[in-house]
């Protein structure tokens, strides 16, 4: 976060980004509804290398998974497309012994408002394959074990799937607010995000919402202005 982000001037309400530091919105979908992009063979290769729980400098080796990490960093989109079309194709079993998470992680920063659309898929993907577990009659441990390993993978997706959509990715949407708070914590600054807000809100109610991370406001020609404490 540069320095000046103890100051958070944010763009006109009801022209893009404003300010507020309420709840993201939360993405809602099921596993029906998610598209099923396309990837190169070459790519979802990768993907399963990095999703497959050897990802690491032991595993690859230095230079390899250097080369790997700088390839999600310039080609995220390739890597969501990719991550995508291998977990919709993959079985239950497949799908709770992968870690989708170590690509949502790498790349969030570059793409957020698309990773979490992709996370809030992948957990419709895990609540169907939870669901298709729960009703089996299968009691053996091996069964047990897949359905853990679905839950912990789950809940790991799911931080993505609730995280906020970063304001330097793009723009925000129609009726999402754009805040950089002044301090999260005792006063560490947070990367700017974007909110939804009530329809029909006003310039005047933008305050009363900020909470914590802008202990004051004001409102200043259709702009939120936060600031902290010297």
């Amino acid at each position: 976060m540069p320095p000046h982000a103890r100051l958070a001037v944010l763009v006109l309400l009801g022209a893009g980004c404003v300010a507020t530091t309420g709840s993201p919105s939360q993405p809602t979908t099921s596993e029906a509804a998610c598209a099923r992009p396309t990837a190169a063979a070459a790519d979802r290769a990768q993907v399963r290398l990095v999703i497959g729980g050897q990802f690491s400098p032991d595993h690859l080796g230095p230079d390899e998974f250097e080369r790997v990490r700088r390839d999600l960093s310039e080609r995220p989109d390739a890597w969501l497309d990719a991550l995508a079309a291998e977990t919709f194709a993959a079985d239950d079993a497949l799908l709770g012994a992968s870690f989708p998470s170590n690509v949502l992680d790498a790349v969030w920063t570059l793409r957020s408002r698309r990773t979490r659309a992709l996370a809030a898929c992948l957990l419709a993907r895990y609540d169907a394959a939870l669901a298709r577990a729960a009703s089996s009659s299968d009691q053996r441990e091996q069964h047990r074990a897949s359905v853990s390993r679905l839950q912990a993978q789950r809940l790991y997706v799911s931080y993505r799937a609730k995280g906020p959509v970063l304001c330097h990715d793009e723009p925000c949407a129609s009726g999402e607010l754009c805040v950089v708070p002044c301090c999260v914590g005792p006063c560490d600054p947070a990367p700017p995000h974007c909110v939804s807000v009530p329809t029909g809100a006003r310039s005047a109610d933008v305050c009363s919402t900020l909470g914590p991370g802008c202990p004051s406001c004001s409102v200043d020609g259709g702009a939120a202005v936060c600031r902290c404490g010297s």
